[in-house]
């Protein structure tokens, strides 16, 4: 019964895809209200995750079976810092049923990430072609089977991008800033995000150019920040150390393709970013602090190449915190249309590419 509902909900879903594509491509207009659309990916994220069998390969298979042991001998969950994961795993465990937990952190993602782009919208006048733009890349360099895998992070990457947008482009409050630390108690592997948000708050050039220098050879000197953690002796130092270390001893294999495919994405949205600081474009004298961070954070990106798990993570993150960009590149008058059109078209073609590769790692197994 799961594994029938678990291929209907995925079908559909690849079909609302294909069918924004076709949409989006050829310019149509597609009366549906936005907000029954997100209600209905919601919807249909909520069956797919809380249907979905995790391979042995995957992070939630793992995860499974801390919830077993959990539930068996009456324990929390193994790491005390990441208190809003904790919290989710005791309730979680009150059931039978280990799909509760990926049911329960889905519905409560895509619901605020949903409501987070109707507010943009709403505020921006955004047309649904834009919109729909953004949603081809952001599921493509997003994957949802993949995100339901690795549940903590995705989660915590999708807190921050939340919070971060509603501080950038409505109200600067002291609330949004928590909000901005929170997914560091979801996941710790956020704090390099929350670092690099903190980066971008400094104005001063100077320190600006060092900063992105740093993040591009921050891999160079990797051992040097696990020298400067073991000076610490709290447990959550130590933690951090630990988790650090094993991120970049991972040894995972990710095919030479699908860190290409990540790479020319990174490339795209850098000459996108490039056009638009070329152009002096109105959006970035408004909404500075949100370029700065997008600046620092392909930087980042570049830094980490030479790990292909990190880089596959900070691309994760970029693919959901360039909405802004993405719909400011296209509505910027400034800028030809002839060079909108062939960004677009490339990142279109990438992102079917990356669909693909989804399909094929549902069909295989991979996820």
């Amino acid at each position: 019964m799961k594994e029938n509902l678990f291929s209907l909900a995925l079908v559909l879903f690849f079909l609302i895809i294909a069918i924004k594509f076709f949409v989006t491509i050829l310019n149509l207009k597609f009366n549906l209200s936005l907000n029954f659309q997100f209600a209905l990916y919601t919807v249909l994220l909520m069956i797919i995750s809380y249907t979905y069998e995790p391979s042995i390969y995957s992070d939630l298979y793992r995860l499974f079976h801390t919830m077993d042991v959990m539930r068996t001998f009456n324990q929390s969950f193994y790491n005390d810092y990441e208190y809003i994961t904790s919290m989710l795993f005791s309730i979680s465990v009150k059931f039978e049923d280990n799909s509760i937990l990926p049911l329960i952190i889905t519905s409560i993602r895509y619901s605020l990430f949903f409501t987070c782009l109707i507010i943009f919208k709403n505020k921006y006048k955004l047309t649904s072609q834009e919109m729909n733009l953004y949603l081809i890349i952001f599921f493509a360099y997003f994957p949802v089977i993949e995100s339901i895998s690795g549940i903590r992070y995705y989660f915590a990457v999708t807190i921050f991008f939340v919070f971060f947008i509603l501080w950038n482009f409505f109200e600067k409050k002291k609330i949004f800033i928590l909000g901005i630390i929170t997914p560091i108690f979801v996941h710790v592997s956020s704090l390099m995000i929350i670092i690099v948000f903190l980066l971008s708050l400094i104005k001063k050039k100077v320190n600006f150019l060092i900063f992105n220098v740093i993040l591009l050879t921050w891999m160079f000197w990797q051992e040097q920040i696990i020298i400067i953690l073991n000076y610490f002796s709290n447990p959550f130092s130590i933690y951090l150390r630990n988790t650090l270390i094993i991120y970049l001893e991972d040894e995972r294999e990710i095919s030479i393709n699908l860190t290409l495919a990540r790479l020319i994405f990174l490339i795209i949205i850098f000459t996108i970013l490039y056009t638009m600081y070329i152009k002096k474009s109105v959006y970035i004298q408004r909404n500075l602090n949100y370029f700065r961070f997008i600046t620092l954070y392909i930087s980042f990106c570049l830094g980490s190449l030479l790990n292909s798990v990190f880089f596959q993570r900070n691309i994760f993150v970029l693919a959901i915190c360039i909405f802004p960009l993405i719909v400011f590149f296209y509505k910027d008058q400034s800028i030809r249309k002839y060079q909108k059109i062939f960004l677009f078209i490339m990142l279109l073609t990438m992102s079917f590419l990356m669909y693909l590769n989804q399909i094929y790692g549902v069909l295989y197994g991979y996820f």
